[in-house]
């Protein structure tokens, strides 16, 4: 029986966590497709498929990899590559700033196109973002351009995982965990923990749990803070024309979204209301028991 070892497209691959990855699935007898700027002895070392000289803010340089690839299927991409700079209020970068943006969200979202024609139903995509990126669990401030391209990128992983849910592809939005790299001073836990925990996410994303934000151990992650509103504040920002049916509709949580509310109709087609011509579209998709949402 012919057993199929699933293609890992991996960006980042010749060092730290990226590295990892391609270990880790070699061993797994995976086929690797290691992508980078720049090569390393011990990534050739591997075996792997080496795909090296891509620069990733470079529209030109992706182009390229596409072409090297030609039709090869991918069925996981993880985009790995990215790059941290401290920033303080007082030490401001805008370069570096602008740079992290280009590495971190908007590199991840051009490969990720690049490659569409690659992936094919049941294929995954994977971002490698931070917790660093949630504003719910920003606690101390400053790395203000981490902080912003990583809230980027996971924002770029929810709206994939939308796009490419009619595809049969699914998304998994992962921080790592703080783990021993250049990046961190090699501080925190071993990339093999790390990348061990992090298989074990993507193995098991499927289209039902696409777009979660995950942590590596499994933890799913808070993405903002709670939005508290009153009854009051909700009816003052119900539109216009729906004030006075408001005992026609329900307050309804949106699954994953903390801070917009869902108005959903009960009991409205009761013939006893009709839509006028003062009465909002709102109402009338509210009229016609489908979710409206401000």
């Amino acid at each position: 029986m012919t057993v199929h070892m699933a293609t890992y497209l991996i960006t980042g691959a010749n060092r730290g966590i990226g590295y990892e990855y391609c270990r880790q699935l070699e061993a797994r007898r995976e086929t690797v497709v290691a992508v980078c700027r720049t090569t390393s002895h011990d990534l050739h070392q591997l075996g792997v498929q080496v795909e090296d000289g891509v620069d990733i803010t470079s529209d030109d340089s992706i182009a390229d990899l596409r072409n090297r690839l030609g039709d090869q299927t991918i069925d996981v991409l993880i985009n790995n590559a990215g790059i941290l700079e401290e920033e303080t209020l007082e030490t401001l970068n805008f370069d570096s700033i602008r740079e992290q943006f280009e590495v971190n969200a908007l590199g991840a979202l051009r490969i990720t196109h690049a490659l569409l024609p690659n992936l094919r139903a049941g294929s995954k995509v994977v971002l490698m973002t931070s917790r660093m990126g949630s504003i719910a669990d920003n606690s101390s401030g400053s790395y203000y351009g981490y902080r912003m391209s990583k809230a980027a990128l996971s924002m770029v992983g929810k709206s994939l995982s939308h796009d490419l849910k009619p595809r049969g592809i699914a998304v998994a939005i992962l921080h790592p965990g703080l783990v021993q790299t250049r990046m961190t001073d090699f501080y925190g836990i071993t990339p093999q923990e790390s990348v061990q925990k992090l298989l074990s996410r993507i193995d098991e994303l499927t289209l039902e749990n696409t777009g979660t934000f995950w942590h590596a151990n499994g933890e799913v992650l808070p993405w903002e803070l709670p939005l508290l509103v009153t009854e009051a504040e909700l009816y003052q920002a119900c539109p216009v024309g729906l004030k006075d049916r408001r005992d026609c509709f329900e307050v309804e949580p949106l699954v994953g979204s903390v801070n917009i509310a869902t108005f959903t109709a009960i009991g409205i087609d009761d013939g006893n209301a009709q839509p006028t011509d003062n009465v909002s579209g709102a109402a009338r998709t509210i009229r016609n028991q489908r979710s409206f949402s401000f």
